[in-house]
Formats: C-alpha cells, sequence, structure tokens
C-alpha cells in the first residue's frame, strides 16, 4: 500500500464522522446546543477511529492527520472539546511511538496560541492556514529527528511528501466542511425567510379579514342615532361582527391554518343573514340589489361564521368595483347534490391577466389591498370540499360562483 493511498484511507476516517454530524445538522430541528454536542461527539469518533483503525506511518512522524479534527474544533469554538483532544493525543503519540513529550507540548500549545491570537484579532481567515503551518513544521521536525534516512535526497522527499500531503488533505477536508456548512447555512436561512413569509401572510390576512366587520360596525354606528328605530337591530348586527372579529383574531394568534368547526347549517338561513345585514348598507349607498333566493331549507356540512365570512369578503370586492348605475345581485340554485350561489355585480371587472393571478397571494390591483381576500376564501371553501370561482370581463361585471355540496338527505 503506498502512502498515497494510507493518507486516502485515514482522511475517511475523519470524514465519515464529520459526514454523519453534517447530515444530522441538515436535518435535525434541535436546538443549537444539542448539535454542538453532536459536532463534538463527531471529533471524539474521528479521533478514536484514527487511533484504533488508522494505518500508521513507519517512515515519519505517525498518523499525520490526528491535528485536523483539532483544527475543526478551533473553527468552531469547541476549546473544552480541543483540550481533551489534545490530551489524548498527546498520551497517545508518547505512549504509542516514544515521541519527544516535551515537543508535543510545545506543538499543542502553540495550536492553542496562534487561535488566541487569531481570535483577539479577530482574523480567522488565516488562522487555518497558520495552524497547517505549524503542523508541518512539527512533522519536518519529528521526521529529521526519528528518521534514518541513507541520503538527504529521501529525506528531502519524505519532508515534502508528507509535507504536501498533509496540507492537501487539511485543506480539502476543511473545504469541503465549510462549503456543507455554508450549504446548511443556507438552507437553514431559507427555512427562516419561509417562516417568516408565512408569519407576514398570517398577518395580512388577519389585518384583512378584521378589516371587514369592523367597517360593518363603523357603518352602522354611523347610521344609528338615539330617534332610530332599528337600533335593536343594528346593535345585534354590530354584536355578530364583532364576535367574528374575535374569532378571526384567535385564529391568527397562532399562526396556524384556517380551521373550520363543521356541522350541520342550512345555507340559505346564512345566505339570508347575509341579505339582512347587508341590504340596509346598500340602499343608503343606492346599489340596486335582487335576492333570488329559495325559502327552503338546505343543509351543508360546513361552519356558519366562515361562510358568511366568505360572502361577506365576495360582497365587499364587489361594492369596491361599483361604478356607474351599481347593481349587484344574489342568487341560489340547487342540483341535485350542490347548491350554486352566484354573487352577480356590474362592477368595473377583470381583464384575463387579473383573473388568473387573483388566486395568488399578495397579488392586488388595489392600492391599500393585501392580496389575500381571495386565497383566504378559496382556502375555506375548499375545506368546505366546494369551490369558488370567478368569471368577468373588463368594464362588464363581475360574477363569483360558489359551488358547495349539500347533505341531500336533510334538503
Amino acid at each position: 500500500m503506498t502512502i498515497f493511498e494510507i493518507f486516502m484511507i485515514n482522511s475517511l476516517f475523519i470524514l465519515f464522522p464529520i459526514l454523519i454530524y453534517i447530515i444530522y445538522n441538515a436535518y435535525s430541528d434541535a436546538p443549537k446546543t444539542k448539535k454542538g454536542y453532536a459536532l463534538e461527539l463527531a471529533l471524539f469518533t474521528s479521533i478514536y477511529m484514527l487511533i484504533r483503525f488508522g494505518i500508521l506511518f513507519k517512515r515519519s512522524y505517525p498518523v499525520l492527520l490526528l491535528s485536523i479534527p483539532l483544527l475543526i474544533g478551533f473553527l468552531n469554538g469547541k476549546i473544552k472539546t480541543n483540550i481533551i483532544i489534545s490530551i489524548v493525543t498527546i498520551i497517545f503519540l508518547y505512549k504509542t511511538f516514544n515521541v519527544n513529550l516535551y515537543l508535543l507540548i510545545v506543538e499543542y500549545i502553540s495550536y492553542f496560541i496562534c487561535y488566541f491570537i487569531c481570535k483577539k484579532k479577530n482574523n480567522f481567515n488565516s488562522f487555518s492556514n497558520a495552524f497547517i503551518l505549524i503542523r508541518i513544521f512539527f512533522i519536518t521536525s519529528n521526521i529529521i529527528i526519528y528518521s534514518n534516512f541513507e541520503s538527504i535526497y529521501n529525506l528531502l522527499f519524505s519532508i515534502s511528501f508528507s509535507a504536501f500531503m498533509y496540507a492537501f488533505i487539511s485543506h480539502l477536508i476543511i473545504y469541503l466542511y465549510n462549503k456543507a456548512s455554508s450549504i446548511i447555512d443556507y438552507h437553514s436561512t431559507l427555512n427562516e425567510l419561509k417562516r417568516e413569509k408565512e408569519i407576514h401572510a398570517s398577518l395580512f390576512k388577519l389585518t384583512h379579514e378584521v378589516k371587514n366587520p369592523l367597517a360593518v360596525c363603523k357603518g352602522y354606528f354611523d347610521m344609528m342615532d338615539e330617534s332610530n328605530s332599528d337600533k335593536d337591530k343594528y346593535l345585534k348586527i354590530i354584536k355578530d361582527s364583532i364576535d367574528r372579529t374575535l374569532n378571526i383574531m384567535d385564529d391568527f394568534l397562532s399562526f396556524t391554518k384556517i380551521k373550520c368547526n363543521m356541522e350541520d347549517v342550512d345555507i340559505l338561513l346564512i345566505l339570508n343573514d347575509v341579505k339582512d345585514e347587508l341590504e340596509p348598507l346598500l340602499t343608503m349607498k343606492n346599489i340596486k340589489v335582487e335576492f333570488d333566493i329559495p325559502d327552503d331549507e338546505v343543509y351543508v356540512d360546513g361552519d356558519y361564521t366562515r361562510l358568511k365570512e366568505v360572502l361577506m369578503n365576495i360582497y365587499k370586492n364587489s361594492i369596491e368595483s361599483l361604478k356607474d348605475n351599481p347593481f349587484i345581485k344574489m342568487k341560489a340554485s340547487l342540483t341535485n347534490k350542490n347548491i350554486i350561489i352566484k354573487i352577480i355585480d356590474n362592477g368595473i371587472g377583470m381583464d384575463s391577466y387579473t383573473l388568473e393571478s387573483m388566486d395568488k397571494n399578495f397579488f392586488t390591483t388595489k392600492e391599500n389591498g393585501t392580496g389575500l381576500g381571495v386565497p383566504f376564501s378559496k382556502e375555506i371553501i375548499r375545506m368546505h370540499g366546494g369551490s369558488l370561482t370567478y368569471k368577468s370581463k373588463l368594464n362588464k361585471g363581475t360574477t363569483a360562483i360558489i359551488n358547495l355540496p349539500i347533505k341531500s338527505n336533510m334538503v
């Protein structure tokens, strides 16, 4: 077996535990403290494998690569771990190969001095090179002291080859380790950005959904006065809107996916409640309204509050799109298995690009819009086993179509 092959085999004993640590670090959600323990375990394992299974050099300073785990430990600030590694390595080399104890102590103390000097100057970029140069110096010293060469040529060749191979493999292992660490850091950063984006999306949704019931409350407060005979009716609507706001706040405080509390609800009752709640406001804004809702009871497996939120959101968008001769119509029709609800307006409508893009989070054509109302509504309808689609033409109005499965045995 050539010296080159021996170097490569010993390198694997270092890389294997480090590779296991990198894989663990990439896929584990453990806190940094536990990941630090995993690195320490990997370093100790590398030292153990080199000592226990490493192929030793006969003609030069034995187990030249023993210092590489020490270098990785320094680069990660593992000082206490490196003290233990240094003591173990010194004892091993002294007991097994009778290497000069004082020379070993000076060598390993030099590593620590170099580390603290670079740390004080905040210059860790040059630490690896300085560490490798110190190691090469002591490799050379030990080859000269402990090797018996017949010619100066063989001595110089042994020193040059050992120094080159050690420097090459050290730089290679450190390069691979740093690259892997950079990839893991990049992956972690992406996960943090993704999480941050989800939080921002949740906050935008919260803002968007809270604005609707608060706007209803404000509208009815503006309409109320002491002589208004409908004051009790308005107060009930305001109370319902406040309750809906509190439900929305509860959902988004934990930044989790919207949940629906499914039960048997009369979908036509929800439509009539929306009609009663919105009709006075629409009338006040001189918007012509038409409600075509059957008088039957039609039950769906759904969440009353969530379905009402969707309908209110669609109406709000329709109202904001209206220009001349404003008109909104709600129509509900039944099939054998579904109820189809259409909300039709004669507003400004949408072009094909807007119609295709409105499903995307944050896409909006409004100056102060969040671009989350439509995705939020579609998510709720999907959770009810239905669909929400839009038909629209620019300057010719928009139709929102809700298709929900009904409970046939309760129709």
